[in-house]
């Protein structure tokens, strides 16, 4: 055998392909298919590659935000390469923005020098630093066992601050037609609630909508508000599902997975016992268009005082879970079990690739700037829709930040009139009995209000009516 290596190398396995084709009685053309298709394969393996140079789509972005990146690539051969990259910031230890995609995302590279492209969304860690700071946007290259060395640029993209999104976030659990602890809530009730926001004139979003507002990504209604609920209980389905669509609201559910289709033994507020929706019923809730699904762990340990194996299984096992069962839907947001959150419980969330998590606690959303714990206002059994003055803090329009300005309603003339002719009864002589209509002039100096009064009759008069408003609790702002 004469010439180079790759000639031997061709001429033995040419020599091995032939004489098993005529064993097999096969073509050769087919063999020696078989053989290029081999060799094309190790070229392929063998490709060195090298960054020549970099863009990026934008010079400032803000969290939640997408961004493209460009790559130039050099390559003697075609391979299958993985596009990395990483956002380092002012503070390293804060500011380093992982990929989300682990290995990077593939591209099928040729040979020569050309441009590849990929996506980057921003999702930065807790505490990370935006208000102008600048981040460097690192570059890499992987493939077979090597990777290109890695090119950085410096002072590339500028981390704009998010914007402020006020938005009350409601939290919900049980809803039936008792009040068996604080957690519930009767449906009438919701009903109630509901309704307000209907009327005075609130938009419900969900996890997502609120990140791409935070990011500029999407306008921010006149008056946003979050619907969430925490469990996934079958009074969902039920109860709390049919109220809020009737009223053309989308609402959160923040789901416990592994309980699901079992019953509620393991909590301390289970009596009555209640039954966590089975995965049939969670499709019938998801199938209706109004929920937006989202993690509530796995077996709600406490992320602050568990294991850290625990932790990644409440957290990243049940993203997964929910992903499985609903591939097209993105499970990016969390619900903390408990309420209960701190650093390294923020970390883990967003090491688990969520976008964003949600407290228990702390009232209105002000400003939405730290996603990983977003406020809450709970809605419990003592919640009210009736103004009370001795209870102004329960009142649902307080608790969202959207109080009821309080009219100073005064009456200063009354008259009788016949009901029939409408003629004012002279000197309001009134008899026992007699049917009148009565006209009252009142003076307002603050909000306009509906005004429910009340008419008592004097014990040592027949003439004298003495004028009253009813309890604050009855007034309403006229909407």
């Amino acid at each position: 055998m004469t010439g180079n290596a790759l000639d031997v190398i061709t001429y033995c396995e040419g020599e091995r392909y032939m004489a098993l084709a005529r064993i097999l009685r096969l073509p050769v053309i087919l063999m020696l298919t078989c053989i290029a298709c081999s060799l094309l394969t190790g070229s392929a393996n063998s490709a060195t590659l090298t960054i020549t140079g970099t863009s990026i789509s934008t010079s400032s972005t803000r969290d939640g935000c997408t961004i493209t990146l460009g790559y130039q690539i050099t390559s003697d051969a075609a391979t299958t390469a993985y596009l990395v990259a990483t956002l380092i910031g002012p503070n390293s230890s804060n500011d380093t923005v992982k990929d989300l995609l682990p290995s990077g995302q593939s591209v099928s590279v040729t040979a020569g020098t050309n441009w590849y492209y990929r996506n980057f969304m921003v999702n930065l860690p807790p505490n990370a630093s935006t208000a102008g700071a600048l981040y460097d946007v690192k570059y890499a290259v992987n493939w077979g066992t090597s990777s290109a060395p890695p090119v950085t640029q410096y002072d590339i993209l500028t981390m704009l601050s998010p914007i402020s999104v006020r938005i009350p976030i409601l939290m919900y659990h049980k809803i039936g037609d008792a009040l068996y602890s604080q957690y519930w809530i009767t449906t009438s009730m919701l009903a109630t609630h509901m309704d307000a926001l209907k009327a005075y004139g609130y938009t419900a979003v969900t996890c997502r909508d609120l990140m791409d507002m935070r990011a500029g990504l999407k306008p921010i209604p006149p008056k946003p508000v979050q619907i969430t609920f925490d469990g996934g209980y079958e009074n969902f389905l039920a109860d709390a599902l049919p109220t809020i669509s009737a009223r053309g609201f989308k609402m959160t559910l923040f789901q416990l997975v592994y309980y699901m289709g079992m019953d509620n033994s393991w909590d301390g507020d289970n009596n009555p016992l209640l039954y966590f929706m089975s995965l049939s019923e969670l499709n019938q809730a998801y199938n209706t268009g109004y929920v937006d699904l989202q993690s509530h762990s796995m077996k709600h340990s406490d992320l602050t005082t568990c294991t850290s194996s625990t932790r990644t299984y409440e957290l990243v096992t049940s993203r997964q879970t929910l992903q499985g069962y609903y591939p097209g839907e993105p499970i990016d947001f969390f619900c903390y079990p408990y309420g209960s959150y701190n650093l390294t419980a923020e970390k883990a969330t967003r090491d688990a690739g969520y976008f964003g998590a949600y407290a228990a606690w702390g009232g209105i959303e002000t400003t939405s700037s730290n996603k990983w714990a977003l406020k809450r206002i709970p809605i419990y059994w003592d919640t009210v829709t009736d103004y009370d003055p001795n209870n102004a803090s329960k009142f649902f329009l307080n608790m969202i930040g959207d109080p009821m300005p309080l009219p100073t309603v005064v009456p200063s003339f009354v008259s009788y009139l016949d009901p029939v002719t409408n003629v004012v009864i002279p000197n309001n002589e009134l008899k026992w009995g007699q049917t009148v209509k009565v006209r009252i002039i009142v003076s307002n100096t603050a909000a306009a209000a509906d005004a429910a009064m009340t008419l008592v009759l004097d014990n040592d008069s027949d003439r004298a009516m003495e004028l009253y408003t009813t309890a604050m609790r009855r007034i309403h702002r006229r909407i």
